[in-house]
C-alpha cells in the first residue's frame, strides 16, 4: 500500500504533504494545478523510476512511504543555474543513502536507461498500472498498417508507436497502459483465459485419471463396492465442476457486471463472448464506442489485476455523465483490493466521495462558468 506524499516546491509552487486512503484517492483540482504531475510523481517513486523523476519533474524535496519501501530525495544546491545542467541531489531509499554531488544530469539520465537507477535496490513494490489520457487510440481512420503502406511511402505506425511507449515505461510489475483500439484487451483476456483454462484441463485430466484407476481396480460382481466407487466418483465429479467454475470465478463476475452495466450486450473478443445476453450476435470489441471501450478497458484490467496501485488520469475520458457516475462504485463493487489514485475534473466522479477526496486546488474551475452558463 502507498502511504504518503510530501513534496516541497513542486513545480516551484506547490508543497504537498498527503495521506492516502487505502482503496481510493481522487486528485481534484482545474487544469494546470499539478494534477497529473502528482500522479506520475506517485507512480515513478512506487516504480522506482527515479530518472523519470528527474526529467520531468522539479522540487526541492520529496519524502515517499509506502509498506515496504521509505524513500526521501532532496536537492544539495540551491543555485537553479545548476539544476538544469547537473545533478545535485542526494537520494535516500530505506537504508541506502547516495549523495551524487554535482554529476552531469545528462550522464545520470543514461545510467538510469541503462541500469534502472536506483530500482533494483527498492524492496517489493505493490504492483501497478498507469492509464495516461492518451491510454486508448481509436481505431480506424486508415491507422493500421494496410498493403498499401509501402506503395505510398507508409503512414506513421501508431500501433508500434503506442507499443513501444507502452513497453519502455513498463516493467514486470508495472505497466503502462496505451493502447490502439482494445488490441491490449485482447492480448489480456485471451491469456488470462488461455492460463485458466490450461489449469482446469489439468486438473480434469488428473480426476478422469483417478477414477478410470479406480474403475480398473475394483472387484467385479462386488455390488457394495460398486456402490461406493459410484458415490466416490459421483463426488469427484461435483467437486471437480465447484472448481472449475472457481477457477472461471473472475470470468463469470466480469460477465455479470459488463451485462449490468452494457445493457446485456453481449462483448466478443476474438474467439472468446463475454458478457450475457444475444452472444451469438455479440459486438466485436473493436466495434464499440469510444466510451464503451474505456469502460472495458477499466473493468478488465480491475478483475485481472489483485492488489495493484491503479492509476488513472482523467478517468472520465469519453465517458456519459451516467458512467462517469458509477465508475468509482462499479470498480469497488469488483472487489479487486487494488488501490485507486485518480485525477479529474469531473464532478460526477469526486462529488459523491469528498472523503476520499485531495483537493490539490480549492478552485476546480467550474464555479465561473457554471454562474455564466446561469446567467444566459
Amino acid at each position: 500500500m502507498i502511504k504518503s506524499l510530501k513534496v516541497e516546491s513542486l513545480n516551484g509552487k506547490l508543497n504537498l504533504d498527503l495521506r492516502f486512503n487505502h482503496d481510493l484517492n481522487i486528485l481534484t483540482g482545474k487544469n494546470g494545478t499539478g494534477k497529473t504531475t502528482i500522479l506520475k510523481l506517485i507512480w515513478y517513486l512506487n516504480a522506482g523510476y527515479f530518472s523519470q523523476i528527474f526529467t520531468e519533474i522539479t522540487f526541492e524535496k520529496i519524502e515517499f512511504n509506502t509498506d515496504s519501501n521509505y524513500v526521501r530525495i532532496y536537492k544539495n544546491s540551491n543555485n537553479e543555474k545548476n539544476i538544469k545542467n547537473e545533478f545535485d541531489y542526494t537520494v535516500v531509499v530505506n537504508d541506502a543513502k547516495y549523495d551524487f554531488g554535482k554529476e552531469p544530469l545528462s550522464e545520470m539520465i543514461r545510467y538510469g536507461r541503462d541500469n534502472g537507477f536506483l530500482s533494483d535496490i527498492l524492496r517489493e513494490t505493490q504492483s501497478s498500472l498507469f492509464f495516461p489520457t492518451f491510454r486508448r487510440i481509436e481505431g480506424g481512420f486508415a491507422i493500421e498498417r494496410n498493403r498499401h503502406d509501402d506503395v505510398y511511402g507508409g503512414r506513421y505506425n501508431l500501433k508500434e508507436s503506442l507499443s513501444n511507449i507502452s513497453e519502455r515505461l513498463s516493467n514486470n510489475n508495472h505497466k503502462f497502459i496505451a493502447s490502439l483500439s482494445t488490441e491490449d484487451l485482447t492480448i489480456l483476456i485471451t491469456k488470462k483465459y488461455a492460463e485458466i483454462t490450461e489449469i482446469v484441463n489439468s486438473l480434469q485430466k488428473r480426476h478422469s485419471d483417478s477414477i478410470i484407476d479406480r474403475i480398473r481396480k475394483r472387484k467385479y460382481g462386488d455390488v457394495t463396492e460398486d456402490t461406493k466407487i459410484l458415490e466416490s466418483i459421483k463426488r469427484d465429479i461435483e467437486q471437480m465442476e465447484v472448481n472449475r467454475m472457481d477457477y472461471y470465478k473472475s470470468f463469470t463476475a466480469m460477465s455479470s457486471i459488463i451485462a449490468k452495466v452494457f445493457g446485456n450486450k453481449g462483448i466478443k473478443i476474438k474467439n472468446l463472448k463475454i458478457g450475457i445476453g444475444d452472444i451469438s450476435n455479440a459486438i466485436s470489441s473493436e466495434k464499440l464506442s469510444a466510451g464503451e471501450k474505456q469502460m472495458l478497458s477499466f473493468l478488465c484490467y480491475n478483475t485481472f489485476n489483485i492488489n495493484h496501485a491503479i492509476f488513472i488520469d482523467e478517468p472520465e475520458l469519453s465517458l456519459h455523465p451516467d458512467w462517469q457516475r458509477i465508475l468509482v462504485p462499479v470498480l469497488m463493487k469488483q472487489e479487486s483490493s487494488n488501490q485507486f489514485f485518480m485525477a479529474t475534473h469531473s464532478p460526477f466522479i469526486y462529488a459523491r466521495f469528498p472523503d476520499k477526496e485531495i483537493i490539490v486546488d480549492d478552485d476546480k474551475g467550474d464555479e465561473e462558468l457554471i454562474e455564466d452558463f446561469v446567467t444566459l
